[in-house]
């Protein structure tokens, strides 16, 4: 991962006027449509899994996604997930492990009233099974397309 990603997201908000303009995630933190230097990333699971280890054995793509939540917190962005991703824990086989995941994904703030995937990403992309990671991820998608959130981290 770059380590210029948050100062470039940062950069493409202030171009922009604003991130997430329509949110309502951002009346939370006391902060307006003009309010430049804000930016909401959206982390999946991969991140959130990635970024808070279980054990001493790091999952793949550990570091750099820890790198990413120092950043993002060193430059006071937000970083939310998707009430979806739960679809990807529920999955999990070994229930222990399961509930352990969805214990610590706990510590992350969800979107606040994400949009649905709309018709014509459905149209584009195709109905994705129920449940499926197909599904998470066009959630994901949709909640940025909606201007949930401005950046998608995967």
């Amino acid at each position: 991962m770059p380590a210029n990603l948050l100062g470039y997201a940062t950069w493409r908000a202030i171009e922009r006027g604003s991130s997430c303009p329509d949110s309502p995630n951002l009346p939370e933190f006391g902060l307006s449509a003009g309010h430049s230097s804000f930016v909401l990333f959206l982390i999946d699971s991969n991140i959130a899994i990635a970024s808070d280890p279980l054990s001493h054995k790091l999952e793949a793509g550990a570091e750099s996604a820890m790198q990413f939540m120092r950043l993002a917190t060193t430059h006071h962005h937000d970083v939310r997930t998707h009430e979806g991703s739960r679809k990807d824990f529920a999955r999990i086989g070994d229930p222990e492990k399961r509930q352990a995941r969805l214990t610590v994904f706990e510590r992350y703030t969800p979107l606040v009233s994400p949009p649905a995937i709309s018709a014509d990403q459905e149209s584009t992309l195709a109905r994705p099974a129920a449940g499926s990671n197909d599904e998470v991820d066009q959630l994901l998608l949709a909640a940025v397309v909606g201007d949930a959130a401005e950046y998608l981290i995967t």
